[in-house]
């Protein structure tokens, strides 16, 4: 299995969408894109979710990326 860091740079590097898993206190949630621009002092990624939509995520908060 992946790590979630290695998993979102090859989405990053080869335009490839990827499901993130995101955790919440009551229940996870799933997001669907490509990641286009990763912060790595920040630790978060800007994942494009559709045409002109994207979501800041922190890193530490994925739980796994498919």
């Amino acid at each position: 299995m992946k790590c979630v860091e290695q998993a979102l740079a090859e989405s990053f590097h080869q335009h490839r969408a990827v499901k993130v898993k995101l955790f919440d206190e009551y229940q996870d949630t799933e997001l669907t894109g490509i990641v286009v621009l990763i912060h790595t002092f920040r630790r978060e990624i800007k994942l494009s979710i559709g045409e002109g939509e994207w979501e800041w995520i922190k890193i530490d908060g994925v739980v796994s990326v498919k």
